[in-house]
């Protein structure tokens, strides 16, 4: 059996919801929500109006496997699937993918916009292949990139960054 990616994502319905979503985020959930392994790491930010109130998952080869937050406003979601086309563990692009079918032909004000958040979370520090490879998808996708975000190694706080930390 093949042992499947955790994906963590926060699905916010605008960029006016999310400093409250990240309130609540940094206040209580990533201290607290079950995670294998230790401390929650979150691939990203999509933001979204229609996403925002149907979960993902419903038309495409990732489950919910776990998530919290205010129908409609903003959730936190824990994704696990399995690439259907390799058999692999689902990679965070996959997901960003799925999140761009499903909002392609939805009705929305906004254009979806993709917030990479870099993490710290393992001994090994940050790597930034998987952020490059987000960053690829969202350019030759159309998705816009407002910022880049920075996930704090001890304590899992989420903030944009710095640009001396990116660069």
């Amino acid at each position: 059996m093949k042992r499947k990616t955790v994906n963590n994502w926060l699905i916010v319905r605008s960029a006016d919801d999310l400093p409250v979503a990240l309130q609540h985020i940094n206040s209580m959930i990533l201290a607290n929500w079950s995670q294998p392994g230790g401390q929650l790491s979150l691939h990203g930010i999509w933001i979204d109006s229609s996403l925002a109130t149907c979960l993902p998952g419903a038309d495409s080869e990732f489950t919910v496997r776990e998530s919290i937050g205010v129908q409609g406003i903003w959730q936190l979601c824990s994704l696990q699937g399995t690439d259907t086309r390799t058999g692999s563990s689902a990679a965070p692009q996959d997901v960003l993918a799925a999140f761009a079918r499903q909002s392609r032909g939805k009705s929305s004000r906004a254009r979806p916009q993709l917030i990479p958040i870099v993490s710290a979370m393992s001994a090994t520090g940050t790597d930034p292949a998987p952020i490059d490879r987000l960053l690829a998808f969202a350019a030759s996708n159309s998705i816009s990139v407002p910022a880049i975000w920075y996930q704090d190694a001890l304590s899992g706080r989420c903030h944009p960054t710095d640009r001396s930390v990116i660069h």
